[in-house]
């Protein structure tokens, strides 16, 4: 007895350097499955495509943000249940560092609306695409998480997007492509703690919210039911992989707004939907502000209190060349129909076909990235398409099956001439080469 008394101590502290042990191999841990990422639609359920740059990476466009869309991550957690708490955070750095996620100059912000529940050893836990981009170019970091409201965070996000323009060695124009590279943290907390697991995963996302400049000197020739459209593409841009081509008839998209993308509203719109009318245009009360709707399609009485709100450009009136769009706007906020798609950065030419004759259309194009941005509109052109008249056309549809060639002419155009008149004219010259011929003959013979 006496002999265990004089070792109890050594016995005490060995039990107690055990339970520490067992304490730190406990120690919950958190690393992403062997699953890649997917992609959900604005209601979190419904698969969508997954956005792949740059051969094997994941990517966030303009359009996924305004979506509302979200990137689910499955993750493998282990040392649970655990009174840690398992948080997602978003930076261009590494928030494991301590300081990043706390203090006066934080470099993360919260991505998640809570601790993340931790119930089970696989996890799926999606993240909107909005809230890691709201504070992506925000000098000061918000510490407390608030859901972004998609898409002014969006607009905003591509405003702040900083591309430089320099000029290599050869003289040539090089844009920067304004692509910025964010890691997804999911990092374990200790109760009451401010710093994480130095062991925490991240994930890279690369995030790009803005297209190529705009093309030039945009010029459009009508065809039989199409267009013809050609132009000059934006120089130097180091992402630019092909071209959209919009057009609307008169009075539609792309012609309109110049007060740009973003409006600032005042009162509770943002708690309800942007009522759009038939063709997808944003409607505005008589005062000029957009109008919003709740869940059962009645308008939203405006409180105090103003922000910015998503404001695609209506259009409107008949097509002119002098109608502008403002150059701020990109392409997919514009509400235009995309008619045709010109794939490789050297293209500038392409015929949209399947409009209508006689029909006025507002033409404009647009360069597209890797990351299927549309970049800026460029100038509106306008064009009607016109049924061609061609002498062997009217020939064929009347039976006829000999080839030959002749100028085409627009049906109606200046110097047109009846289909009867130019049978008589043909008919007339081939009896004159027959007799002229048969003349001939006839000499050589006396």
């Amino acid at each position: 007895m006496r002999s265990l008394l004089r070792h109890l101590p050594v016995i005490t502290l060995a039990a107690a350097m055990l339970l520490l042990a067992g304490r730190a191999s406990a120690a919950p841990t958190v690393s992403f499955t062997s699953t890649p990422p997917i992609r959900l639609a604005s209601d979190g359920k419904t698969q969508i495509p997954t956005l792949i740059v740059h051969g094997n990476q994941q990517g966030v466009n303009f359009k996924e943000c305004v979506d509302d869309t979200y990137i689910q991550f499955s993750l493998q957690l282990s040392g649970i249940p655990t009174p840690d708490a398992l948080q997602a955070w978003a930076s261009t750095g590494d928030c494991t560092q301590a300081g990043t996620t706390t203090g006066q100059n934080p470099t993360c912000w919260p991505i998640y609306p809570s601790n993340i529940q931790a119930t089970s050893l696989v996890l799926q836990v999606n993240i909107r695409v909005a809230d890691i981009v709201s504070q992506l170019f925000s000098p000061t970091k918000v510490l407390t998480y608030s859901a972004a409201k998609a898409p002014d965070v969006c607009s905003s996000a591509a405003a702040n997007t900083t591309t430089t323009t320099t000029t290599d060695d050869a003289g040539n124009t090089v844009v920067s492509s304004g692509e910025t590279s964010v890691n997804i943290w999911f990092m374990w907390f200790a109760p009451g703690g401010t710093t994480p697991d130095s062991n925490a995963p991240a994930y890279p996302i690369k995030v790009k919210l803005v297209g190529p400049n705009a093309p030039t000197n945009v010029a459009a020739s009508s065809g039989d039911g199409e267009v013809i459209v050609t132009w000059n593409g934006p120089a130097g841009e180091a992402d630019l992989q092909g071209y959209n081509v919009y057009a609307a008839p008169s009075g539609g998209a792309p012609v309109g707004d110049a007060a740009g993308d973003v409006t600032t509203v005042c009162g509770d719109a943002a708690q309800g939907t942007q009522l759009l009318d038939d063709a997808g245009f944003p409607v505005y009360d008589d005062a000029g502000n957009p109008v919003f709707v709740d869940d059962a399609g009645n308008p939203i009485t405006q409180d105090a209190g103003c922000y910015p709100v998503y404001n695609p450009p209506g259009g409107g009136g008949t097509c002119s060349t002098s109608t502008s769009i403002d150059t701020s706007d990109q392409a997919i906020d514009a509400g235009a129909t995309m008619v045709k798609q010109a794939t490789g950065s050297t293209n500038a030419k392409t015929s949209v076909t399947g409009l209508t004759n006689g029909v006025s259309y507002a033409i404009a194009v647009a360069a597209f990235d890797s990351f299927q941005n549309d970049g800026q509109l460029s100038s509106v052109v306008c064009a009607s398409p016109a049924a061609i008249d061609d002498f062997w056309k009217k020939y064929r549809e009347e039976g006829g099956t000999a080839g030959g060639f002749c100028a085409l002419q627009a049906v109606g155009g200046p110097g047109g001439m009846p289909f009867g008149a130019l049978v008589m004219i043909v008919a007339g010259a081939a009896i004159a080469r027959y007799r002229r011929r048969r003349s001939g003959r006839h000499n050589d013979k006396h």
